[in-house]
């Protein structure tokens, strides 16, 4: 019986470890989209090895699934994840504009690019789109959704 019991709460512990991992796991990835009436989109920083001085972006990240995002009986899981854009001013007024749909001519591009494409890509991953806010209202036969973050590119700033 005391082994039993021995047993028992060593497993306990076990799940509640694992459990405890995931759920931490979890919590490493910003919440980007709605859930609630109230959400507040959060001030998205993000290194940046190309950079000496800040730089403000804006990104673009669409999203498809493979349900219909309007019908809430369904979980919505992302199937293509792509950053569609990115904005920004270098320096002048002019704005320069950046597209999946176009070759990086300069390795400064490029480098914005893959900075923010390798973060949003994997948080994107992560959403809770089962619980994007007024899912039911979004138009019928739709299965993507587009999203517009403005992000502040830093310094990669490697301390000796």
């Amino acid at each position: 019986m005391k082994t039993r019991l021995i047993i028992f709460i060593l497993f306990t512990l076990l799940i509640a470890k694992v459990c405890g991992q995931v759920q931490s796991n979890s919590d490493q990835y910003p919440l980007l989209i709605p859930v609630n009436e109230s959400f507040q989109r959060l001030k998205i920083e993000i290194p940046c090895k190309c950079i000496t001085d800040s730089l403000e972006v804006v990104v673009s990240v669409n999203v498809h699934f493979d349900n219909e995002v309007s019908d809430t009986t369904t979980v919505l899981t992302p199937t293509k994840i792509y950053i569609g854009s990115i904005i920004y001013h270098k320096g002048t007024p002019e704005q320069v504009y950046l597209s999946n749909k176009q070759s990086l001519n300069n390795s400064f591009d490029r480098c914005i690019w893959k900075t923010c494409s390798d973060k949003f890509l994997v948080w994107m991953e992560y959403q809770p789109y089962s619980r994007f806010f007024n899912r039911e209202n979004q138009p019928k036969g739709g299965k993507g959704l587009c999203f517009t973050y403005k992000v502040m590119l830093t310094p990669d700033i490697k301390l000796p």
